[in-house]
């Protein structure tokens, strides 16, 4: 595996590990933005690993998927639907139409993690 590869992979973890480190503090809405975060990286890693090209400047994890010509299966598909628009709102007070902070609760942090935690592990297996 390249280097760079290898990069996007270890950055991907370390998000996935520190959402779960702060879905035990309670910081809800971090947990989520890195939970998405991390399937983002995985997806920006297969680019670069499968495909042989640099990682997109894209945000969308659908689009990234899409491009990839994997056929995930459906759950992987509606995990990335679900996690994609935490893209912003757990980051912008107008896109969560008040502070991110306060509109996320635990369920949906831990939802997040879960559903993330299901894409790393699919995209991973293919990556090896």
């Amino acid at each position: 595996m390249r280097k760079e590869v290898r990069w996007w992979c270890d950055d991907s973890a370390n998000d996935l590990a520190a959402a779960a480190d702060l879905f035990g503090t309670g910081r809800w809405s971090l947990t989520v933005f890195l939970a998405r975060q991390a399937v983002e990286k995985m997806l920006k890693a297969a680019h670069l690993h499968l495909l042989r090209r640099p990682a997109p400047r894209e945000h969308n994890l659908a689009d990234l998927m899409r491009l990839l010509r994997l056929n995930p299966p459906a759950e992987v598909v509606a995990h990335l639907a679900w996690l994609n628009p935490h893209y912003t709102t757990t980051r912008y007070v107008d896109a969560a139409v008040g502070p991110p902070m306060a509109v996320y609760q635990r369920d949906v942090a831990e939802e997040a993690l879960r559903r993330a935690q299901e894409v790393v592990a699919w995209l991973t297996e293919r990556l090896t």
